[in-house]
């Protein structure tokens, strides 16, 4: 009887300690700051441009021009956005059309940046930064999966969490290195989008070995339909 009493007491004992050990003790506390701007980008999942100009050039010895393409919004396969190009110049030679590949997208490399915002991911902040004129909070945040990684800083408004630059990074061996600087301004909804986006590609494909470099204009931003 005395042994189970000792039994029942340390287990007692235990589970008060467990409740006075400091919450970040147990788990680690979401940063504030960070949580407004996970908000932020969720929000400005909300919107798309109607209008997006891409300048885009290879940086080798093929003596390829830069090549300006104009893209707006005409439609919604359900809530994501549909382009048809409306200028491309210069005019591509139809000989060397039909060797073109798929054009490098974008905004589907910035999306990447979703990973880095996922529960449980920890962020470095360094407070007191100054960009542009003003004071940033930066966010330094990194994540590494079989062998592909992505990283990013963040200059971010310390008081809303919004955007204003990120500097984002992306490793996929044996595929590709891109390496792009993104610069965001807010918009009278309260969402946060890029305004230019600047991209080098490097193809780390065997045999296959290109480079480029490429400029985002998106434009005239509004609200995906509702489903």
């Amino acid at each position: 009887m005395k042994k189970m009493t000792t039994i029942v007491t340390s287990s007692l004992a235990l589970v008060l300690l467990a409740g006075l050990v400091p919450a970040h003790a147990q788990t680690q506390a979401v940063d504030p700051l960070w949580s407004k701007t996970r908000d932020q980008a969720e929000l400005s999942k909300k919107y798309v441009p109607q209008d997006v100009e891409t300048v885009g050039q290879r940086k080798d010895d093929s003596g390829d021009a830069p090549v300006t393409v104009r893209s707006h919004l005409t439609g919604w396969d359900k809530d994501e956005p549909r382009y048809s190009l409306e200028q491309v110049a210069p005019k591509p030679d139809p000989a060397k059309a039909a060797k073109k590949k798929k054009p490098f997208e974008v905004d589907k490399f910035l999306a990447m940046a979703n990973i880095l915002m996922e529960p449980g991911i920890v962020p470095k902040r360094i407070d007191q930064q100054s960009l542009d004129g003003r004071i940033w909070t930066v966010f330094d945040v990194s994540k590494k999966e079989m062998g592909q990684e992505v990283a990013a800083k963040l200059w971010v408004d310390p008081a809303t969490g919004c955007l204003h630059q990120m500097d984002l990074r992306v490793h996929m061996p044996l595929s590709m290195d891109v390496a792009m600087l993104s610069t965001y301004e807010q918009h009278v909804q309260g969402y946060c989008a890029p305004k230019k986006v600047e991209a080098d590609f490097e193809m780390l494909v065997p045999f296959m070995h290109i480079k480029a470099h490429v400029v985002n204009m998106p434009s005239n931003w509004i609200a995906r339909p509702a489903l």
